[in-house]
């Protein structure tokens, strides 16, 4: 019995040692900013636990007030990687957000205050705990409107990847007449029961020639979806939206084209004209949901209830480009000024919308807006809703709101958005 209590109390010994060797390999890291009343700041990341984080950031804080040591914690963060600081745009003021990279955190920060403004400080702490796992994506491609477009898709592949973003790839050819300068590709992802789950859009600029394959043209984005969204993804729904030819020239859906070559590479005997008016199938044919929301910047509408809208345009060159995303039937938005490129300004502002929208991830681009019409304006009255745009923002809010009254909506506290570009 002695020798049986004596192996039974190693055994045990050893499990604990085990469990606590496990338990402090996947221990939590603390981080925390402290900020002064002059916008003074000191930070800590990686530290052991909750109060040595906050302690060292005070310290650094105060030591930057000349004596005032009027510092206080602000934010602190663990389970959520990065937290920052960001200033509104008179730099009076700042907000504060977390996430799980640095820009999921200055986003968070300027969703809360509705503004976008300059960063004061953005820390994360380095990975800890369980390394994140990447879910995989179980997606069968779609072409949609191959057999009417000048561009023809023949391969597309898509993973998530350890460090939270998914890459994806896209191969074509042109198969018109002349050279293409850039291309707008809307993508849609839909569950088992032809729901649309998330979609987005991706612009490439580059000398596609005719007859040329391309291969793997690649993307990487901050993968903002769960896992479980990712699961339910079944179909991914890719169509060209828009062509750029380099004589400037611009091909949407319906509008008439010159094609050289066969859907498959092959040259024709004779050049085909594609007459005005073929469109092939529409991204959500047959999806047995509504109306969904036409791609961005093609010809066709977008549904709010029982409002229809549309439009879009390739902005001049040396744009800044500008979106307002919002959920159906809903005052939720999401705002884009000032990006580099039409598609990342249709990213963010889709992120920030659904960032708000509880789960749902359903919010659509009502507007977008680059070139003279720098500013840009959405007004909802529930179901209906108005969009304008102009190179002022008086003129941009006057036209959402006499596009309301045309859809028959009530004229009040409608406006949602009316951003501008700086440019």
């Amino acid at each position: 019995m002695t020798r049986l209590k004596i192996l039974l109390a190693v055994m045990l010994a050893v499990s604990i040692g085990v469990c606590s060797a496990g338990r402090a390999q996947a221990a939590e890291k603390w981080g925390a900013i402290a900020m002064g009343n002059n916008m003074e700041f000191g930070w800590m990341a990686d530290a052991p636990d909750s109060a040595t984080a906050r302690t060292i950031a005070l310290r650094n804080c105060n030591q930057n007030t000349n004596g005032a040591n009027d510092c206080r914690i602000e934010v602190e963060f663990s389970a959520h990687r990065c937290a920052a600081i960001v200033q509104t745009p008179s730099r009076d003021g700042y907000n504060w957000g977390r996430g799980n990279t640095p820009a999921e955190a200055e986003n968070d920060a300027m969703r809360k205050m509705s503004q976008v403004g300059p960063v004061l400080v953005s820390k994360c702490n380095s990975a800890s705990g369980p390394a994140f796992v990447a879910e995989p994506f179980r997606v069968q491609a779609q072409f949609v409107g191959n057999d009417a477009s000048p561009i023809v898709l023949y391969s597309s592949s898509i993973e998530s990847r350890t460090d939270r973003t998914f890459h994806q790839c896209l191969s074509w050819r042109n198969i018109s007449n002349k050279d293409v300068a850039a291309i707008k590709v809307d993508l849609r992802f839909y569950d088992d029961f032809h729901a649309q789950l998330q979609s987005f859009e991706v612009t490439k600029s580059g000398k596609y020639s005719p007859g040329i394959n391309i291969d793997d043209i690649c993307w990487t984005y901050a993968l903002n979806w769960t896992a479980q969204q990712i699961r339910q993804m079944r179909v991914e729904k890719i169509t060209v939206a828009s062509v750029r030819f380099s004589d400037d020239a611009i091909w949407t859906p319906g509008v008439a084209w010159t094609k050289t070559f066969s859907t498959s590479g092959t040259p024709l005997a004779a050049p085909q004209t594609i007459a005005a008016g073929a469109t092939g199938a529409a991204p959500g044919a047959g999806a047995g949901t509504g109306s969904p929301a036409a791609p961005a910047g093609a010809a066709g509408p977008v549904n709010v209830g029982d409002a229809v809208g549309g439009g879009g345009s390739f902005g001049a060159s040396g744009s800044a480009f500008g979106a307002i995303a919002m959920q159906p039937n809903t005052r939720i938005v999401g705002v884009s000024t000032d990006a580099r490129n039409e598609d990342a300004s249709v990213y963010e502002a889709l992120s920030k919308c659904n960032q708000q929208s509880t789960g749902a991830n359903n919010c659509i681009i009502m507007l977008k807006f680059s070139g003279a019409s720098k500013c840009a304006a959405v007004a909802v009255d529930g179901i209906r809703f108005g969009t304008g745009k102009g190179p002022e923002l008086n003129n941009a809010i006057a036209t959402a709101l006499a596009n309301l009254r045309a859809n028959g909506g009530n004229i009040g506290n409608n406006i949602v958005a009316s951003p501008c570009n700086s440019r």
